[in-house]
């Protein structure tokens, strides 16, 4: 592999290329955004309001046919919530425990014209500002241009392929923050893709019945790759759900999980008419 290549962006400019899938935060393995509670969130905006130190995002470089792609590999959950801050309404909440930023603005008077000195320099003046119940929109301009020109570093390993990207994520979210079933999604790259596919079929949003945290925590993914080898390879079966997903990536086939989402499929549909049906 390539050397790490550093590059600091604007966070500004970070976010618009995220928005622009320039740079891609849906990295086969990587876990879903929204891990995050709201005062994990609020102590990163204030962060970056207060020109304070966040660790450098990591992103692995991929080139396909000749198209490079960068994706998220350590930092998704600071990149999606400052992204949602900025472009989706998200207001910080009350629970902060230092929530008055300081800033210095121009001087001005009634007439809104701005005041200088006997030198002719603008006159300035320091604010303190209470960011709580604030959304981005909300902010003072000083504000939005210290939020948007806060300078997000990245380091970037390059010419990766997905197995690399999938060890990459695994490597950097060694940590108890990545829980179990989390982790061992990282060892069956080969069909991640097809997974999170299934996890999205109307079985699991119209008949399972699965909590918003199990939908996050890994767990779908966990009860796919379980099924698959239950339905396929039964003798291969394994409570360990990381010894699982590893025979999977080395044995299983394309149409394996195929046949599986189409088996989900016809089970919703023959238990549409089924009134207040669910499976926990």
């Amino acid at each position: 592999m390539a050397k790490i290549r550093k590059q600091t962006f604007s966070l500004d400019q970070y976010l618009k290329l995220i928005k622009a899938e320039t740079i891609r935060s849906d990295q086969d393995c990587q876990r879903l955004s929204g891990q995050w509670n709201a005062n994990m969130v609020n102590e990163l905006i204030y962060t970056v309001l207060t020109d304070n130190y966040i660790p450098p995002i990591i992103l692995g470089e991929e080139i396909v046919n000749g198209i490079t792609r960068q994706w998220i590999i350590d930092g998704l959950q600071r990149s999606s919530s400052l992204s949602l801050f900025k472009y989706g309404n998200t207001r910080i909440t009350q629970s902060l425990d230092d929530y008055m930023v300081t800033y210095q603005q121009k001087v001005s008077d009634e007439n809104g014209t701005i005041q200088r000195d006997e030198n002719g320099e603008i006159i300035y003046e320091s604010v303190e500002y209470d960011i709580r119940n604030k959304t981005y929109e909300q902010l003072p301009e000083e504000l939005k241009d210290r939020f948007d020109g806060y300078q997000i570093e990245t380091a970037i390993h390059q010419n990766c392929d997905t197995t690399e990207i999938s060890k990459l994520v695994r490597k950097y979210n060694n940590h108890v923050a990545m829980n179990q079933a989390q982790k061992a999604f990282t060892y069956v790259d080969a069909f991640a893709r097809e997974i999170r596919g299934i996890t999205e079929n109307r079985f699991f949003l119209d008949i399972y019945d699965c909590s918003s945290k199990n939908r996050k925590n890994g767990s779908l993914e966990r009860i796919v790759g379980d099924m698959v080898l239950l339905c396929n390879y039964p003798n291969k079966y394994k409570k360990d759900t990381k010894v699982g997903f590893k025979w999977l990536n080395e044995n299983a086939t394309l149409h394996d999980f195929e046949s599986l989402d189409n088996l989900l499929t016809r089970l919703t549909a023959s238990m549409e008419n089924s009134a207040c049906f669910k499976i926990y």
